[in-house]
């Protein structure tokens, strides 16, 4: 199941729609709309160099919570993550544009994926609002703006984006952005399968900027003598 949950980080969104939200109270804006978000996202990610946070990622399935894992989150805006998750067996993993890894240092194996060939792997969507601008996001997906709302106090923009790919919908029916309106970066997502009533859910704590990470966090260099297996 930890495999499930880790495997799908990297995508984009699509088509500016004109929705419009209206803000309660708010100093600088009266209504937001779609445009307005992605120019934000736009500002706060340009010169981000890398992110970390802690995450909590929860595996819904058929309508059953199947697994709860929390975890440290290392991401940099080229397009690379690095998740070391907290549990009996830790387990490290990679993603790149086209590559997820799976390590696991107890069993001395690593399993790499093509994420070309997986793409119902959920977790592999979970750099999007990261890695990406709010124009870059549009190719992707068709984004509609659903509502201002609140999340432990945050002020946020709800941001649903459709695949637009035949292929990725057969996987992916949608999947829900909540963006913080502090720092214009996700604090919560929700990855919804196609099969009814599955979903993740990846839940963002202590996001901060840190443009000093390591460059070796994100290479997949792995201990002598782990197995490899190519997926």
């Amino acid at each position: 199941m930890q495999k499930i949950i880790m495997l799908s980080v990297c995508a984009a969104l699509a088509i500016l729609l004109p929705e419009t939200v209206v803000k309660v109270g708010a100093d600088e804006k009266d209504v937001w709309t779609l445009e307005d978000a992605l120019e934000q996202i736009d500002d706060a990610t340009e010169d981000i160099e890398g992110a970390t946070a802690d995450a909590k990622f929860s595996d819904v399935r058929s309508g059953e919570s199947v697994m709860d894992l929390t975890g440290k989150f290392f991401i940099d805006m080229k397009g690379k993550m690095r998740v070391e998750l907290r549990s009996e067996k830790p387990k490290t993993f990679l993603c790149n544009e086209s590559k997820l890894y799976m390590y696991e240092a107890d069993e001395q194996l690593v399993q790499e994926y093509k994420l070309k060939n997986h793409p119902e792997k959920l977790a592999q969507y979970a750099l999007l609002g990261f890695s990406q601008t709010g124009s870059s996001l549009e190719h992707d997906y068709l984004v509609s703006l659903l509502e201002e709302s609140s999340l432990d106090d945050n002020k946020v923009l709800v941001l649903e984006l459709t695949p637009r790919s035949d292929s990725t919908r057969r996987d992916i029916s949608k999947i829900q952005l909540w963006i913080n309106q502090a720092n214009w970066l996700p604090i919560q997502q929700k990855i919804f399968h196609s099969n009814a009533d599955t979903h993740l859910t990846v839940r963002y704590n202590n996001v901060a900027r840190n443009d000093s990470l390591d460059k070796d966090l994100f290479k997949p260099n792995w201990p002598k003598g782990t197995e490899k297996i190519k997926r």
